[in-house]
């Protein structure tokens, strides 16, 4: 299993969740939330307001993250704001998902390491332009 965010302007890292870990609550603030998003999102902005909206998975729904969001996050979307669980109106579900799985599975790969270096890989191709294009087409819509 693989996190990632996008925004207008950027990608994060990719963050592995490795083999038979269990996405929970506690996971997901420690490992992701508080280890990737944060830092990534302090360096990439520099201090410039951003918003962080995610999917309705349960561990992103948690009382306890949905708070840490409130308090570490200068703008965030809550699970009660968040719109319909659709995949049409989250650009990670509806594109970027889809065009990393379509480039990876091009090649047969020997070990688990030589896919994360193509996942990565791949990742790093998807062009800004459609980053941003989707960004921009998910806060239009989230804003109609």
């Amino acid at each position: 299993m693989v996190w990632a965010a996008v925004t207008a302007d950027g990608r994060s890292p990719i963050v592995f969740i490795e083999p038979g870990v269990k996405v929970n609550a506690q996971y997901y603030r420690e490992s992701i939330l508080e280890v990737a998003l944060k830092p990534w999102a302090d360096k990439h902005f520099g201090g410039r307001p951003w918003t962080f909206q995610q999917d309705s998975a349960s561990s992103h729904k948690a009382r306890v993250n949905q708070e840490w969001l409130k308090n570490n996050v200068p703008n965030f979307i809550t699970s009660t704001q968040w719109l319909s669980n659709s995949p049409d109106a989250n650009p990670m579900d509806y594109s970027l998902w889809a065009i990393l799985e379509s480039k990876v599975r091009t090649k047969r790969y020997t070990s688990l390491d030589a896919l994360k270096k193509a996942v990565v890989r791949e990742w790093a191709k998807i062009p800004a332009s459609h980053i941003r294009q989707l960004a921009i087409r998910f806060w239009t819509v989230s804003r109609t």
